[in-house]
């Protein structure tokens, strides 16, 4: 006869493994003219901070790790400041617009009003890149599970 006890086994979530960051290159990067010089520079600090007996993967494998996390962080707060300039841009349109209503603009104002459309439109197409890539095009193009479904209803 075998015993009548049972095990018991107790989770204090003390120890739980942190979920993997992922790193997803976002394609609107690179549309920014600096883009590659930022990457280039801020990979030659990182690895200069190594020291000149470190093995090269090593020192690889370092900078590329550093490289994702400043990248996470840039990427966020160009976020925030796109949307502050585009905010901005837009209130500059308007306030032409508006002296439009009360006079005719002269080339030079004109001129002007099309710069900041055609920086209006290269943020949203940033954006328009952005969503693209997080929605995916088989989303997109062929829709989700849920449309086939109510579709064949």
């Amino acid at each position: 006869m075998g015993s009548d006890h049972s095990s018991l086994v107790l989770d204090t979530a003390e120890r739980r493994d942190n979920k993997a960051k992922y790193f997803y290159f976002q394609e609107n990067w690179i549309e920014s003219k600096d883009f590659k010089n930022l990457v280039k520079d801020k990979w030659s600090d990182i690895k200069s901070s190594f020291t000149s007996n470190c093995y090269s993967l090593d020192v690889s494998h370092g900078c590329l790790q550093a490289l994702r996390k400043y990248l996470r962080g840039c990427d966020l707060r160009n976020k925030g400041a796109q949307k502050l300039v585009k905010l901005d841009l837009t209130k500059r349109v308007e306030e032409i617009d508006l002296i439009a209503e009360q006079r005719l603009l002269t080339m030079g104002e004109w001129e002007k009003r099309i710069k900041l459309e055609n920086k209006i439109e290269s943020l949203d197409r940033q954006e328009d890149l952005q969503w693209k890539q997080k929605a995916g095009e088989n989303w997109v193009l062929l829709g989700d599970a849920n449309t086939c479904f109510f579709s064949s209803i």
